[in-house]
């Protein structure tokens, strides 16, 4: 019985070399990458790309804050509208919509918009909304609200304009007493 252990221990003792001899000559063997075609579709600057829901084309902001839906195939860019923001931090694109939330950051104070590309209409958010996220559907928004003078901190559902807001849930106090 003692040395059919030891066999045992000895064949599993062999296998675990053999496995860790071959990882290692595994990671050794140089990797071949696949060249894939880059193909450069665009002479202008791009900022916040976003690919449409159908794949067909690409929509972001050009240097002179232009919006641009850029074709695909054809590689034909279509001016959708300019933006009047300045100083554009980060873009937050809705999920099914022609729909984005700019962050704009002027005097050290974030401040959101709400842009609509397909009725040219741009709201302004505020600067109390912190950490936006879309929904699902497109049809809504989440943020936190945050009132640093009357340390009112919630957490809020609205349209994405910021119409019919409304309160989740209380959220703790940020201000440290």
């Amino acid at each position: 019985n003692i040395y059919k252990f030891l066999i045992f221990i000895l064949i599993l003792a062999l296998a675990i070399i053999l496995v860790f001899y071959w990882q290692k000559n595994q990671r050794r063997k140089p990797v071949t990458m696949t060249k894939s075609p880059i193909e450069k579709i665009t002479e202008t600057k791009v900022f916040f790309p976003k690919k449409t829901a159908d794949n067909q084309d690409i929509i972001f902001l050009d240097q002179n804050r232009r919006l641009i839906s850029l074709n695909l195939k054809n590689k034909a860019p279509s001016e959708k509208g300019q933006i009047s923001l300045e100083q554009i931090k980060d873009v937050l694109w809705s999920p099914v919509k022609m729909q984005f939330l700019a962050k704009t950051i002027k005097a050290e104070e974030i401040h959101w918009w709400f842009y609509d590309m397909e009725k040219n209409i741009q709201n302004d958010l505020g600067t109390k909304i912190q950490n936006p996220i879309w929904s699902i559907t497109g049809e809504k928004i989440f943020y936190q609200y945050f009132d640093e003078f009357t340390d009112k901190n919630e957490l809020s559902t609205a349209n994405p304009d910021g119409r019919s807001w409304r309160r989740l849930a209380d959220l703790p106090s940020l201000v440290d007493y």
